[in-house]
């Protein structure tokens, strides 16, 4: 029993070219779903909800080993919060994560690695009026992503991602007082040429 598991892990990390992925680099492209929400340090505040909104950009894949590659994308994505009584945080970044990725068997992986997102524009919008929050929020938000990942022989991908942000977004007067960042899911599909 005790030689089971290094039995194991050891045929886990030899799988042969069998299951190979891709040995040159490959580009593409992907859009998706984020779920995104703000998580609050300050535990009174609890009317926050998931907002749903969108993201989009490109990808490039760099093998590394047969089954192991690095993945940098670029991609514009919507975040935020809604909250009670139809007020909406609209928070827009191009957001830069850089994943390695492992693949178990042929199409299916995981993937994990740092996001840096650089806040573009910052909006608030309650009752019919629309606020500019670009100076109360940070530049740049510092977080991890981890995911899975099922491609297609013909280069079509499905992928599920969970980002948690390790940064304090907020850069207003009360940044030391209300301390919030960034936990968003994302569902995608996209295409490597």
């Amino acid at each position: 029993m005790k030689n089971v598991l290094p039995l194991l892990i050891f045929t886990i990390f030899s799988l042969n070219t069998t299951l190979a992925q891709e040995t040159s680099i490959r580009f593409g492209a992907k859009a998706g779903i984020n779920l995104a929400n703000l998580c609050f340090d300050d535990p009174d505040i609890t009317d926050n909800k998931v907002r749903t909104c969108f993201h989009a950009g490109v990808l490039a894949e760099i093998p590394l080993l047969p089954n192991l590659a690095i993945q940098p994308e670029v991609l514009y994505s919507e975040q935020g919060a809604k909250y009670e009584g139809d007020a909406v945080t609209k928070l827009h970044y191009l957001n830069v994560p850089i994943l390695a990725k492992y693949y178990f068997f042929e199409g299916f992986n995981v993937e994990a690695g740092p996001q840096v997102g650089f806040n573009l524009t910052a909006k608030e919008e309650f009752g019919g009026y629309e606020i500019d929050m670009k100076d109360e929020v940070s530049d740049v938000d510092v977080g991890l992503g981890v995911g899975i990942s099922y491609q297609l022989k013909m280069g079509i991908f499905f992928q599920g991602r969970c980002t948690f942000g390790f940064s304090n977004i907020n850069d207003g007067i009360d940044k030391e007082e209300c301390k919030y960042h960034h936990d968003i899911g994302q569902i995608s599909v996209g295409l490597k040429f």
